[in-house]
């Protein structure tokens, strides 16, 4: 069989794996941020907005420009383009994520093909042929494939792998140097990855190691290279910070941001194991891990740490030991990527599946060598074997994903599911996904048990504007519209929460405190000019002024509101009340 028809055929397999353990998501619905990005965002359902999109964030906020900390205008150019043409299908959306997600596994197994071979491993298309099955069925990368809001992953990692390819297509080992046209193509893939997301940089870190590692390189080689991260750097960060205008970090209210450094360090050790034990014993999967290590007492801290030294230790014994490099290289390929999800520089949780979603490589390429290896180092009878084990090790993987998918069916089965899951591993709680739970809680109508999660959540952190308007929402369900009315209050003055806002503004109207619901409206408004909502509730607190007047404020605005959205059903009918009591 020729080389061409193998890849090919590699390629094939690689392909419907991947989208065989993925099948079960396209039936699911939004949920989490897929609402605030995707649902109830304004601004992807117009192409008249893409300069719009190269100017802001991610999150609709309201009626303001998009909000958050950050700068992902692919990301939402992709939700702008998946909405022209599925409009609100999150199956489109979907599919469109598991597609780019296939093209990931075969981009991984070319990648590492190439590097196996460059460095004369004989076995070297099996082990990167088992490297990317594994990760094609891999449950740990679950969140990033299937979580609408996750696709800045799937095009990050898109982006710098075809970076890395193109750059080590254009290394001649002879002449020691790289091709131009390869290092600026790849320093521009490295720049679109930053558009998607901005751990994309750590692909710069991975090339310069392959460098030292592999080639015998030119300096001049190295100063382009460095100038070439330059400029890319240099571009990204004036479109984030002069034309966007968005800070470098985001204060977050997580527990490991709110830690001290020498904590958020200390955490460091037992945050590595987790994430190695996802990764080879994938049982226990949540959205939200949210814990500190707070002492070097801890048995999480000193039992990791001792892990972590000692498998050091192995590796640079075998590395010294064999003179191979491909090992090493691939255990600094996690760490590198790993880096910016380990609380150095404070995140929204201690830990994420979806920052997986690229260091897990280093891990499974070192994976598919081991596994390689020890197959062409068998007779045929224990080859046979241990092809059987690694089968039954891939069709369990598969099978993980496939529940794990079920799980993200909608927001009251994963919330509900991965509730259970961190009540038993952080005893410190999770104040997002208790709110996230008793929002889904109060949906259904649970009103009781939403407010005994949501309250909790408050409990864990005060300060989250999130919680505290969602409690507000119980409890003027309840009939407690006082406490409703501080609690919205509360959330404003803890961020901007155009929910909270908007709660507010009914709620004032419902009381018929009509006066300090327009100032408080007017208000209101100046932050969040293009709100619809705010807007019919002014119109409402005018027209129980019963004057003439009052009546035309009201009628502008409704003209307003549908002239940006002429099937608003609640305004069409409050025009029409107006025409009939006139």
């Amino acid at each position: 069989m020729s080389n061409r028809l193998k890849n090919f055929s590699a390629a094939i397999l690689l392909l419907a794996a991947g989208f065989a353990v993925n099948a079960n998501a396209l039936q699911n619905g939004f949920l989490w941020d897929d609402q605030t990005q995707v649902v109830k965002n304004i601004i992807i359902r117009s192409w008249e907005n893409l300069p719009a999109i190269f100017a802001s964030s991610t999150f609709y906020n309201g009626g303001a420009s998009l909000s958050g900390s950050f700068y992902r205008p692919l990301v939402s150019f992709s939700y702008l383009l998946n909405y022209s043409v599925w409009g609100l299908n999150p199956f489109g959306f979907r599919l469109f994520q598991i597609f780019f997600h296939l093209i990931n596994i075969v981009l991984i197994f070319f990648l590492l093909k190439k590097i196996f071979s460059e460095e004369g491993i004989g076995y070297g298309d099996q082990a990167a042929f088992l490297a990317a099955l594994i990760f094609a069925v891999h449950p740990a990368n679950a969140e990033s494939v299937i979580y609408i809001g996750c696709i800045g992953e799937i095009f990050y990692a898109f982006f710098i792998l075809l970076a890395a390819l193109i750059f080590l297509n254009g290394i001649d080992r002879n002449n020691r140097s790289v091709k131009n046209i390869n290092l600026i193509l790849a320093f521009l893939l490295v720049f679109l990855g930053l558009l998607s997301k901005e751990t994309a940089i750590v692909i710069l870190p991975i090339l310069f190691i392959y460098l030292l590692l592999f080639t015998r390189s030119k300096l001049s080689v190295y100063a382009r290279f460095f100038l070439g991260c330059g400029a890319v750097g240099g571009v990204y960060w004036f479109l984030r910070f002069f034309v966007a205008k968005l800070p470098a970090m985001k204060f977050h209210l997580a527990p490991i941001a709110l830690a001290p450094l020498w904590q958020r360090l200390s955490t460091i050790p037992y945050e590595i194991v987790s994430y190695l034990g996802i990764i080879f014993f994938p049982r226990d999967l949540s959205i939200s891990r949210q814990f500190v290590v707070v002492s070097a007492f801890d048995p999480r801290f000193w039992l990791a740490s001792l892990f972590l030294g000692a498998s050091f230790t192995a590796v640079v014994f075998y590395s010294v030991k064999t003179k191979s490099k491909v090992v090493p290289f691939f255990l600094l390929w996690f760490a590198v990527a790993l880096a910016p999800a380990l609380n150095i520089i404070p995140l929204d949780m201690t830990m994420a599946e979806r920052w997986l979603y690229v260091p897990v490589i280093g891990i499974l390429a070192i994976a598919g060598l081991f596994s390689a290896y020890l197959i062409n180092g068998f007779s045929l009878a224990h080859k046979k074997f241990f092809c059987a084990i690694i089968a039954i090790l891939l069709a369990a993987l598969g099978a993980r994903t496939i529940v794990r998918n079920a799980d993200w069916k909608d927001g009251l089965t994963l919330f509900g599911h991965d509730y259970k899951i961190v009540s038993r591993m952080s005893p410190q709680g999770s104040f997002d996904l208790e709110n996230n739970y008793g929002v889904e809680l109060l949906r259904i109508g649970q009103t009781d048990e939403a407010e005994r999660h949501l309250t909790k959540s408050v409990a864990l952190q005060p300060r989250w504007a999130s919680s505290q308007n969602n409690l507000g929402v119980v409890l003027e369900r309840q009939g407690d519209l006082e406490g409703a009315l501080a609690h919205y209050g509360q959330s404003i003055k803890s961020g901007t929460r155009y929910q909270a806002y908007e709660n507010k503004s009914s709620l004032l109207v419902k009381l018929g405190r009509y006066d300090e619901a327009k100032s408080f409206l007017l208000r209101s408004l100046s932050k969040f000019p293009q709100n619809n909502n705010l807007k019919l509730y002014l119109a409402q607190a005018y027209i129980a002024d019963n004057t003439k007047e009052s009546r035309q404020k009201a009628l502008v605005l409704i003209a307003k509101i549908l002239d940006s959205d002429p099937e608003n059903f609640s305004a069409r009918q409050l025009y029409q009340t107006i025409q009939n009591n006139r």
